[in-house]
């Protein structure tokens, strides 16, 4: 579904629904899908509506006016404000419907601490480019961008690349290292619980 300046001044009105808008191919938007089906049994699709959009609809100034980067994952609340930034997003979701089934933050400090790192390490060195302006790309970039295919304002050349393949190996390897103690007591990142920081890596990682 597109954005359409009547569905989104309906979604910005006063609702009992928050709006997610997500993106097909974005690992970004992904963590808080992955949220919706996991949060509880049979998803949270009756509690939160979802709109899938294209990446020509972030161009538009219907969706400027809900994310003024132009980027997805994108939320409406139920009080008609606007929220960006993905962990953002998946934070205040996670907090806002902490009783709607399992938790997925780690009940110490301790925990909820390691847990943040490894989205922050994420989503610094990983995810974004830590800016709007053309020319720059994250690392992740390095895998699928290219100036032949999408132009000189996303792709890069071969030292850009490589450069961006050498972050991506450290920052895999920092994380192979930190999250190895825990890899005894069960399969997430954090040991045995499924956290915020699974969803994150993820739709990263696959």
């Amino acid at each position: 579904v597109g954005v359409r300046p009547v569905a989104v001044r309906a979604a910005r009105a006063k609702s009992t629904k928050p709006v997610f808008f997500d993106m097909i191919h974005s690992n970004n938007a992904a963590r808080v899908r992955l949220w919706m089906q996991l949060k509880r049994a049979g998803g949270m699709h009756e509690l939160i509506e979802s709109h899938t959009i294209t990446y020509p609809d972030l161009k538009k100034p219907n969706f400027a006016a809900i994310n003024p980067l132009q980027k997805v994952p994108a939320l409406i609340r139920s009080d008609g404000a606007t929220v960006f930034e993905s962990n953002v997003i998946l934070q205040y979701l996670e907090d806002k419907y902490s009783d709607a089934g399992l938790s997925l933050k780690p009940s110490s400090p301790e925990g909820r601490q390691e847990m943040d790192l490894l989205i922050r390490i994420h989503d610094l060195y990983i995810a974004s480019p830590n800016t709007t302006a053309p020319g720059f790309s994250h690392s992740q970039g390095a895998m699928y961008l290219s100036t032949g295919w999408h132009g000189p304002a996303r792709g890069m050349d071969l030292p850009t690349r490589a450069a961006k393949l050498g972050e991506l190996w450290r920052q895999f390897s920092w994380l192979e290292a930190q999250v190895a103690p825990a890899a005894c007591t069960g399969p997430y990142l954090l040991g045995a619980q499924l956290t915020l920081a699974d969803l994150t890596w993820f739709p990263t990682c696959v």
